[in-house]
């Protein structure tokens, strides 16, 4: 559930109908459940370093030169590990022009259980993109903390996330959840309640009746 925001206000305004909006209510995503328990060995992921999976259909048009800067960045760290799950043929032509990211990632073209793989990582990472979100959620239901740049659908996927502005930033906060165990529990929970929240259909309701019981009735 959220407010009209300024550009929401804007549009309405236009359109001479401001006065007769009530709110801007997020799309509820669906649970994906785990149907199997997958292993680190069966995934081709190292055991013991902290891994970030990247997904999408559409990798191939949404990684940007920047986000594998930021990715090479966040490997230079060391112990951190990228696990893109998705349709990706020139992938490995790609990271081989960066030196670090090369030797610390493996690519799934597609996984039938997806709850499954999360399950065997650390966080998610998101490109700069226009959707997202439902991925993200999914990872939220596993535990993960969604890293992304405020664009898109995951913006309010991942909106209980301290709000990250640039690919340096997201490289620093992805390294600092890899050494900072804490934080990494921090993130953790705030993955955990932000993914109960949007996929908890009667709540968004009770909202909506609430609010337009309140402006109308």
């Amino acid at each position: 559930y959220l407010p009209p925001d300024d550009r929401v206000n804007s549009m309405l305004h236009k359109m001479s109908t401001s006065d007769n909006f009530l709110f801007v209510a997020a799309g509820i995503y669906p649970t994906l459940p785990s149907l199997s328990t997958k292993t680190r060995e069966g995934l081709s992921l190292p055991e013991e370093d902290f891994v970030y999976a990247v997904v999408g259909n559409r990798l191939a048009a949404e990684c940007d030169q920047q986000f594998f800067d930021c990715l090479d960045t966040i490997c230079r760290a060391g112990g951190i590990h990228i696990f893109f799950i998705g349709p990706y043929d020139v992938l490995d032509s790609i990271t081989s022009q960066y030196h670090h990211l090369r030797e610390h990632y493996t690519h799934s073209e597609y996984e039938q259980d997806l709850m499954a793989a999360f399950h065997q990582c650390d966080g998610y990472i998101n490109p700069m993109r226009k959707g997202g979100g439902t991925s993200a959620v999914h990872a939220m239901q596993a535990g993960l903390p969604v890293l992304t740049l405020p664009k898109g659908d995951v913006v309010i996927a991942g909106s209980k996330f301290p709000q990250i502005s640039s690919f340096d930033e997201l490289a620093a906060v992805a390294i600092e959840l890899h050494r900072n165990r804490k934080l990494h529990d921090k993130y953790r929970q705030l993955a955990i309640d932000g993914a109960e929240e949007l996929t908890q259909f009667d709540e968004v309701i009770a909202k909506f009746v609430q609010e337009y019981e309140r402006l109308v009735v």
